[in-house]
């Protein structure tokens, strides 16, 4: 998580319409909310059923709750990636990370606990 985070801040200097993409943010600015889920519509430059979190989108990305990202209209339609794939992409990626995070830590307590044998049915 540690090694994502800093190349989420890579990605935040270099490589900007990307991580606009992977995030589904249309308009920059401040205090960006963090975009748990949406349906990205890159024809009509929006989120469909949207579900975020407000300012959580800059102060993970910029370390900053006030912290200023690049939105995707701030880039020519034509050096915009696919917005969906790469959103859906990186969503996925976050996730199976968590889950992994998730089995590592359930271990650990199990493991504390001295019955870390007798679970491994389900782990």
């Amino acid at each position: 998580m540690v090694i994502g985070d800093a190349h989420g801040l890579n990605t935040l200097k270099h490589q900007l319409a990307k991580l606009a993409a992977m995030e589904a943010l249309w308009e920059s600015g401040t205090r960006v909310p963090a975009n748990l889920f949406s349906i990205p519509d890159q024809d009509e430059e929006r989120n469909h059923f949207e579900i975020s979190i407000p300012v959580l989108g800059s102060l993970y990305l910029t370390h900053d709750p006030n912290g200023y990202v690049r939105g995707l209209k701030d880039f020519p339609r034509e050096d915009r990636p696919n917005i969906a794939v790469v959103f859906f992409a990186f969503h996925i990626m976050v996730g199976i990370a968590l889950l992994m995070f998730a089995l590592v830590l359930s271990g650990i307590v199990l493991f504390a606990r001295g019955r870390l044998e007798t679970s491994t049915r389900w782990l």
